[in-house]
């Protein structure tokens, strides 16, 4: 009696199965999304000075980490890659044309002195657009961390910051899928 009911089971189990990929197989395949990063937007002092690592004992110098604009675009296209997988985010320049473009600027990247202690400060503004160039949303994100005593200190609260801008780009690129989505209806 047990046998026959695992049998039975199996049999409903298969049968709901096949018809679960039958209709997934008439649903219409969706077309792949596509996003491009561009590069950040850089204007001022910020486009020329670079990230720079000082050796405590100031005799071997300093080391430059690398530009902001090309640093956090690396980071931004990282986090975007997690959520929306590797073949849908691209980095400018791309190759292959796009459903929604994303436009980083930099407005602010500083260490401010303060009565409570010095404040790493990061502020960017991210504008997603459509591939006609219109514009489906902005968002500013702007905040500020201790930044503690050293430059690693200083660095790694403007990692903690630059994740929390990727994530609020990651969360305007999802409100604006919908916004693509009813915008591509009404040409039809």
């Amino acid at each position: 009696m047990q046998q026959n009911r695992r049998q039975v089971l199996s049999l409903l189990g298969a049968l709901l199965a096949g018809c679960a990929g039958k209709s997934m197989a008439l649903a219409p395949a969706a077309a792949p999304l596509r996003i491009v990063v561009e590069p950040f937007e850089v204007r001022g002092l910020y486009a020329d000075r670079g990230f720079v690592n000082r050796i405590a004992d100031r005799q071997s110098g300093s080391s430059l980490i690398g530009p902001p604009a090309l640093l956090f675009g690396d980071v931004l296209v990282d986090h975007l890659r997690a959520a929306y997988g590797q073949d849908s985010v691209l980095a400018q320049p791309a190759r292959f044309g796009s459903d929604i473009r994303l436009r980083p600027v930099l407005q602010r990247l500083e260490r401010v002195s303060g009565d409570r202690g010095d404040q790493a400060l990061l502020a960017i503004e991210f504008v997603v657009d459509d591939s006609d160039g219109a514009v489906l949303g902005k968002q500013l994100f702007s905040d500020s961390l201790p930044a503690g005593s050293t430059p690693a200190e200083y660095l790694a609260a403007q990692a903690q910051l630059l994740a929390c801008a990727c994530e609020l780009s990651r969360l305007l690129l999802d409100r604006s899928l919908p916004v693509l989505g009813s915008m591509r209806l009404a040409q039809r």
